[in-house]
């Protein structure tokens, strides 16, 4: 009886310092489990865009390799590999409101069958259906171009493809999520053109005699989704760049 009055005394005493324990526990729980759910939900999201924009767990981007068809036949034999698929792309510095990107961008051909990205509306607030094409003279750009240059639909990128005159200039049409180079820590930026355009930066390259890249993803028979290969059980997301020749990308993959 006496100890339960000298607790009973003990917690009117520190009443006070009790309540601002209990909410200081309660804060610290609510804010971790909101962290931790972010972090779940955004460790998702990136991973679920990644397989959708066909970039797994490993990507290379190959120049100066002509027969595609028989590197990735070749790949695609072996054990470890289930899939392999190719995206031909176009490297280029871009400049943006008289500013000029430090790193190269990459063109790359909008494929609404393929249903690879996420495209923004106007504003940022929200997602929208896609295009169903991209009309010649527009390109869909990162939203981290508006961070970085102060970029708006209906201003104008320019291209220097072949750094000889030509340059290629595209009106802002709108924004779309890009997984991979999205971020505006990340210098290197892709921009979704037309197949007309796309055609005609093949055209400039080509004459001008530059190495087109391409950008090959791999899969393994165990994941559902394609473009994943996992070594053990290690996830690694993300890409190896450079120029790789045939037999240096086999015997990594073998590795």
């Amino acid at each position: 009886m006496e100890k339960q009055i000298l607790i009973c005394a003990g917690l009117k005493r520190h009443r006070g310092a009790l309540l601002g324990i209990f909410l200081l526990i309660t804060l610290t729980a609510t804010v971790t489990g909101t962290v931790l759910t972010l972090w779940a939900n955004a460790a998702h999201h990136e991973e679920t865009g990644l397989t959708q924009a066909g970039f797994g767990e490993l990507t290379a981007w190959v120049s100066g390799e002509a027969d595609t068809e028989s590197l990735t036949e070749e790949i695609t034999n072996l054990d470890e590999i289930d899939r392999a698929e190719t995206q031909m792309l176009v490297f280029t510095n871009y400049t943006a409101l008289g500013q000029e990107s430090d790193s190269e961008g990459q063109l790359l051909l909008y494929e609404p069958e393929r249903e690879r990205y996420l495209f923004f509306t106007d504003d940022l607030s929200g997602y929208q259906h896609a295009p169903e094409n991209i009309p010649p003279g527009e390109v869909y750009v990162s939203p981290s171009l508006v961070s970085m240059f102060g970029l708006g639909i209906g201003d104008e990128i320019t291209f220097p493809i072949a750094r000889s005159g030509r340059d290629m200039v595209l009106k802002v049409a709108g924004f779309f999520e890009d997984p991979v180079m999205g971020s505006s820590m990340i210098g290197m930026k892709g921009f979704l053109v037309s197949e007309p355009d796309y055609r005609a930066a093949l055209d400039i390259i080509e004459s001008s005699g530059i190495a087109i890249y391409k950008a090959i993803g791999f899969a393994d028979s165990v994941q559902r989704l394609a473009f994943a290969l996992r070594f053990g059980v290690t996830a690694l997301i993300g890409s190896l760049a450079g120029k790789i020749k045939r037999t240096q990308l086999t015997s990594l993959i073998n590795e």
